[in-house]
């Protein structure tokens, strides 16, 4: 992950306009020509700073996911012991909708999904090794108030209520962040799906294995 707080200009202009443009049209309509003019810098600019365009999308994913992870334990860690578990998946996801470190403009984990799917797997793993860090601190404080779930029911419910959270939160068709009145609906949808994360992570895992029993 880059150090965010010495970035050359340049660098964190390249940054900014490949999260724009992923927010804009997702990855595939990515090009070093359309980075550059978004970030009036030179071409070249990209082999200085990154090494290519492939090390360019991966430190605005790698730089997103230090921040949704730094959130993560942060919001954790700022719990007292007598913490009741909404409080714990409020600070666990919560920061699933946080914006963009560069540019503001999109949400940090659309940023880290979109550069995902095409990344290498070496590259994959080290995201996942940045994102395991909150991950971690959650199931260790959640799974004591569910011990009949297991670490593994626990970890995939995580997962199925991870890729729902992007739904419910109000999007343009372009990932871009709702501003003014659209604030009001983000929390409204953020709250509705805590409390919907809280049923489906507290729910007995014998309704799991009844459905894989009637199949």
């Amino acid at each position: 992950m880059s150090d965010l707080g010495s970035e050359h200009p340049s660098r964190q202009r390249l940054l900014a306009a490949t999260e724009d443009l992923i927010a804009e049209g997702g990855v595939a309509a990515i090009s070093t020509r359309k980075i550059s003019e978004r970030a009036r810098t030179a071409m070249s600019q990209i082999t200085y700073h990154f090494g290519g365009l492939d090390r360019l999308l991966h430190a605005a994913m790698e730089d997103n996911a230090g921040a949704v992870t730094t959130r993560r334990v942060v919001g954790l860690s700022a719990l007292d012991a007598g913490a009741k578990p909404v409080d714990l998946i409020d600070a666990f996801f919560r920061p699933i909708w946080m914006s963009s470190v560069w540019s503001n403009q999109t949400y940090a984990a659309l940023v880290v999904q979109a550069i995902y799917r095409h990344a290498d797997p070496g590259t994959q793993g080290r995201v996942d090794a940045i994102l395991d860090k909150g991950r971690s601190a959650f199931f260790a404080r959640m799974s004591k108030f569910v011990p009949s779930l297991g670490r593994e029911t626990l970890e995939r419910r995580v997962v199925m209520l991870m890729a729902s959270a992007f739904s419910v939160i109000p999007q343009s068709d372009s990932w871009l962040l709702f501003r003014g009145a659209g604030k009001v609906e983000q929390d409204i949808l953020r709250a509705e799906f805590i409390h919907f994360a809280c049923a489906a992570l507290a729910a007995p895992p014998e309704a799991s294995h009844g459905d894989r029993k009637a199949q």
